[in-house]
């Protein structure tokens, strides 16, 4: 009988951990680059996104499918490791900062350029959705050519940035097969 017991509570427990697991509290904000010019050392608006979840953590950051063309426009190229994006967040303190990435920041070259998936984890980062809600995406350039000319364009893509929070149910299930593979091993 307590085999039997034993199983049941196991089975339980794999049913709660996937009733959690599909109730995720992230959520998505998606912005898409769709022949965005950047200039050196000025901030394009990508795009904003309203959460109406202000202080939500941020997860993580990816990109899809993104293109890039920089320019030579005096002879000294604009180089794609200095097409910088940047997402307006905040600190724990609610304290509005930028947060700067430059996805081909080891392509010291000009052309045009294209990424297919690109991620990167801010879980436990300590940032956070601004106070007012509002994601906003910039895209700049860290090096001016002089010309006041866009340094380069972001021909398309998708950015999703994740915040709320994670689901707990993957946390739940990873617990619960920890625990049975114990068990299987005392047995």
């Amino acid at each position: 009988m307590p085999v039997k017991i034993s199983n049941l509570l196991r089975g339980a427990a794999v049913s709660a951990g996937l009733l959690f697991a599909t109730a995720a509290s992230a959520d998505i904000a998606s912005f898409t680059f769709d022949d965005i010019d950047y200039y050196a050392g000025v901030f394009t608006v990508v795009d904003e996104f309203d959460t109406g979840f202000a202080g939500d953590p941020i997860i993580s950051l990816h990109l899809t499918d993104i293109a890039l063309e920089t320019y030579d426009n005096t002879g000294q190229p604009n180089w794609a490791s200095e097409a910088l994006l940047a997402i307006d967040l905040a600190d724990a303190d609610g304290t509005d900062l930028l947060y700067f990435f430059a996805p081909f920041e080891s392509v010291d070259d000009h052309g045009v350029f294209t990424i297919e998936t690109w991620y990167e984890d801010l879980a436990g980062s300590g940032y956070f959705v601004p106070d007012d809600g509002i994601i906003t995406v910039y895209a700049i350039g860290s090096w001016t050519d002089g010309t006041g000319l866009p340094a380069g364009t972001w021909l398309e893509g998708l950015m999703e940035v994740e915040f709320g929070i994670p689901a707990p149910g993957v946390i739940v299930l990873l617990l619960g097969a920890g625990l049975a593979v114990r068990r299987r091993r005392r047995t």
